[in-house]
């Protein structure tokens, strides 16, 4: 074993320096080898066989577990120290271990250490990255006996910490708050907090930050909601049960299957952005084997990136999408957690708010597949979470295990069926990735289609300059006065000027008056920024008359 091993090693060390190094340390690739360490050829074997029938291939392998047994794998998987799981169900899971011969060999005897390890034993990134495979069927057995399970140990579904959302009114009520004038002219933080709140989503899924800044707004003055409604928000940021604010009740087992496979992708990525030496290895033994050999070499660059430690914003935009597209194709070989745990690493490079322009006809589909799929299947956790992608609103403000558990169900491991339509939407509200044929995606501080922005666009255009005659334009000083217009002045005629009555029919043959359109010679014409400043409204046009024409009313 250790000759093949070395065998192994050295093929993935030529391996390496084969690959593409676009934009990456060529001294980083050592480290493949050295991620893999002593299981890295075994790693490599397991990946193969069990992912060359998927989800499948790891069902079978652990037909006949118990719910409690498959919980303690996934703890063990996830790298929880044997403490914090009970000697009774670790005893469990070993008793399965020693009568399921199907179980890789090398996998088994790490295991049997730990479960009868000390308190403090944990399980090394080498064998943890082999069980990561097994995560998938492990959290969806225990989600089916009512339990999930975090890096803090097994828990049953009655110890989860009960979720309140708003009442269907208050909900409807609060909409119609953020589609007012006030609504939309919120700070985004705030917004995005009652958007949540609105669409019936649970503390849980907000962000601390934002939680934070609309506990604080709803204290202060500027808080414009009514005092009822008030209330009702601040009871639903402490998930207390009030007036307007109810219990969402039992979680389903899809629900808890997609608590713990989130769990698990939290594990696996660290809070800084970059996968952990788990996931590394899981990834470098991937690249090793025979499933890699059609993937594109763009892809694989970023891959390696995963592999180097990198975040990722250390590779370009087109980059990242090229994983995104890999990951959502037929192409795509890697298991259903790593594909999750890739996602989510690339969640980590929204840097700025990401909104998804979507139909009215996406809309009425992603509303049909939140009431008639995800309640049902999974929870108001996930639903709420998916009313913020409907209100146009940022994956931003949503906490890190709510962005996780995204992750897992669009990387398969939540078990729902999800149409390719939905599925390539919630990729790029979740990555910042456009997706060919999928919706186009708005960056920025705000979308483009936000009603707020479109309000600014109401100021009329400003009117034409207009040109006048040297000797008829006022002075710039006149134009500026605020004061009214002087009264015409009072002209003398010369009696003998004025034509008699019988000539006064004659008027009607007069030319039409001219339209307002004059001449100005450009030393009096006023900079744009003084014509800006004028308070007065626009001076009607001044016409000059021959005083041969004029008609005086005394004289008629």
């Amino acid at each position: 074993m250790r000759s093949n091993n070395l065998l192994a090693l050295a093929a993935l060390a030529s391996y390496a320096v084969a690959l593409p190094t676009k934009d990456l340390d060529t001294r980083t690739f050592g480290l493949i080898a050295e991620i893999l360490g002593d299981l890295g050829g075994d790693l490599t074997t397991i990946i193969e066989t069990l992912l060359g029938g998927g989800v499948e291939g790891s069902a079978s392998v652990l037909t006949g577990i118990s719910a409690q047994a498959a919980a303690v794998l996934e703890g063990g998987a996830l790298g929880c120290s044997a403490g914090v799981i009970e000697a009774s169900a670790r005893a469990e899971l070993a008793a399965w271990i020693r009568a399921h011969a199907s179980f890789e060999a090398s996998l088994k005897t790490s295991l049997l250490a730990w479960c009868e390890g000390s308190a403090s034993a944990t399980l090394s990134a080498e064998v943890r990255a082999g069980l990561a495979l097994f995560i998938p069927t492990c959290a969806e057995v225990a989600g089916k006996g009512d339990l999930y399970v975090t890096i803090d140990g097994i828990f049953a579904s009655s110890e989860l910490e009960a979720s309140v959302v708003l009442s269907s009114s208050l909900q409807t009520s609060l909409s119609t708050f953020l589609s007012g004038s006030i609504g939309l002219g919120l700070d985004a933080d705030i917004r995005g907090g009652l958007s949540l709140c609105a669409g019936g989503g649970v503390i849980a899924d907000l962000d601390a930050d934002i939680k934070s800044s609309l506990k604080v707004w709803l204290s202060g003055s500027e808080c414009s909601l009514s005092a009822s409604l008030k209330a009702s928000v601040l009871a639903w940021l402490e998930g207390t049960v009030s007036t307007g604010v109810v219990s969402i009740g039992s979680v389903p087992s899809g629900g808890l299957t997609t608590i713990s496979f989130g769990s698990a992708i939290t594990a696996l990525v660290e809070t800084s952005g970059v996968l952990s030496a788990t996931a590394q290895a899981y990834l470098s033994a991937f690249l090793q084997s025979s499933l890699s050999g059609s993937i594109e070499a763009d892809v694989k660059v970023v891959l390696e990136a995963c592999i180097a430690g990198k975040l990722a914003t250390a590779v370009s935009a087109d980059a990242r999408a090229a994983l995104a597209v890999w990951l959502s194709g037929s192409d795509c070989k890697l298991g259903v957690e790593l594909k999750s745990v890739l996602y989510f690493w690339l969640s980590f490079s929204l840097s700025a708010d990401v909104s998804v322009d979507l139909s009215t006809d996406i809309i009425t589909e992603i509303e049909t597949f939140i009431t008639g799929t995800v309640d049902t299947a999974l929870g108001i956790n996930i639903s709420g979470a998916l009313s913020l992608l409907l209100s146009g609103e940022s994956l931003t403000y949503l906490s890190i295990d709510t962005r996780a558990e995204l992750a897992a169900v669009i990387g398969g491991g939540a078990g729902i069926d999800i149409s390719s339509s939905i599925e390539v939407i919630i990729i790029e509200w979740l990555t910042g990735c456009s997706i060919p044929g999928a919706p186009s995606i708005t960056t920025g501080s705000g979308s483009s289609s936000n009603p707020a922005a479109l309000l600014s666009l109401a100021t009329p255009a400003l009117p034409p300059v207009v040109s006048l005659d040297l000797a008829a334009a006022p002075s710039p000083a006149a134009l500026l006065s605020p004061a009214p217009l002087d009264p015409p002045p009072v002209v003398s005629l010369d009696p003998a000027a004025v034509p008699s009555p019988a000539a006064l029919p004659s008027l009607a043959t007069l030319a039409p008056a001219l339209p307002p359109v004059v001449s100005l010679d450009l030393a009096v014409v006023l900079s744009p920024a003084a014509l800006l400043s004028l308070a007065s409204p626009v001076l009607p046009p001044v016409a000059f008359l021959d005083l041969a024409t004029v008609l005086v009313p005394l004289a008629v």
